[in-house]
């Protein structure tokens, strides 16, 4: 009786590279670990995140050179290039806090100065158009602030119970003699010139320096 041999043969598929572990630690520049860490590899959808320990491990089947990026929050991005080939690698990473630093503020003469915020108030176009009465008007705003009064039947604007030629009205710099629109008897005048024209009003009802004169 014949007998017939059977051969089995069984194919494997063959990855197109070979496996690539990649582990390490994340922690910060104070050797303290860092959780929740994204690790990742650029360009690829492999990474992963560290553990509470931070620790981290991941595979990959990429090969050659890619760029290995870490972040969190408040802390700057981790990039480092580095070479697969197969096998482990081990790669811890230390990040640095990232700090927001205010940019310098400098101050120059002109429409506001540091003294003037010293002395006085200042008002935004927007307060002055949301001050209530004022109708949009800069010295109807500040009539309610302390030590401001408006006349009606005037043209002028009278601080700490003084007259209104003893008030002084000054545009960058430069006094304006007549800061007020021409109006009838007994109806509020109004100024000029509109709260948007400029960054900002200072209003003070202290004394002012030699630089203005009597103001």
């Amino acid at each position: 009786m014949p007998r017939f041999l059977l051969f089995f043969v069984l194919f494997t598929p063959i990855f197109a590279g070979a496996q690539t572990t990649i582990s390490g630690t994340v922690t910060s520049t104070k050797k303290e670990p860092i959780p929740g860490a994204n690790i990742i590899l650029v360009d690829t959808y492999d990474g992963t995140t560290s553990n509470a320990d931070g620790t981290y491990s991941f595979t990959t089947y990429e090969s050659g050179t890619y760029a290995l990026q870490v972040s969190f929050l408040g802390f700057e991005t981790y990039t480092d290039t580095i070479e697969i080939n197969g096998g482990e690698l081990t790669i811890d990473i230390a990040i640095k806090e990232s700090f927001n630093e205010l940019k310098a503020v400098v101050i120059s003469a002109g429409a506001f100065e540091a003294s003037d915020e010293k002395r006085g108030t200042i008002l935004k176009p927007l307060d002055i158009v949301t001050t209530a009465g004022a109708s949009g008007d800069i010295y109807g705003a500040l009539t309610t602030l302390p030590g401001a009064t408006q006349v009606g039947n005037d043209d002028g604007f009278y601080v700490r119970g003084g007259s209104d030629y003893e008030t002084m009205t000054i545009i960058d710099g430069i006094p304006v003699q007549n800061p007020f629109f021409s109006t009838v008897p007994d109806v509020p005048s109004r100024g000029r010139f509109a709260p948007f024209l400029f960054k900002g009003t200072v209003f003070s009802t202290g004394g002012y320096s030699a630089e203005y004169g009597q103001a």
